[in-house]
C-alpha cells in the first residue's frame, strides 16, 4: 500500500509540473524522488509478498512517473530557456 500511494503522489506531481499556467515546475523533481522511493519500495514488497497487488501496481506507476517527470525536467530546465533564448535572436 505505501508504494501505491508513493506513486500515486509522484503521478500527481508529475501531472501538476505539466500544467504550465501553474509554474510549478519543481513539482517534477518531487515526483521523480517519490516514483524512485515507489520503485524501490515496491520491489522490497514484491520480494516478500510476491502476490501484493499493491506493490506491483505502486511500482508500476514510480516507472512510469520516472520517465515523465524526466521528460518534464528536459522541457522545462533545458528546452524552455532554449527557446526563449532563440527568441531573443
Amino acid at each position: 500500500m505505501v508504494s501505491l500511494i508513493l506513486g500515486l503522489l509522484a503521478l500527481l506531481c508529475d501531472i501538476l509540473a505539466w500544467i504550465p499556467t501553474l509554474h510549478l515546475s519543481y513539482l517534477s523533481f518531487i515526483g521523480f524522488v517519490l516514483a524512485i522511493v515507489a520503485v524501490a519500495t515496491g520491489s522490497k514488497i514484491i520480494k516478500v509478498d510476491p502476490a501484493d497487488k499493491n506493490a506491483r501496481a505502486g511500482k508500476a506507476i514510480g516507472t512510469v512517473c520516472i520517465v515523465l517527470a524526466l521528460l518534464a525536467v528536459i522541457f522545462w530546465v533545458i528546452l524552455l530557456p532554449i527557446g526563449c533564448i532563440a527568441a531573443i535572436f
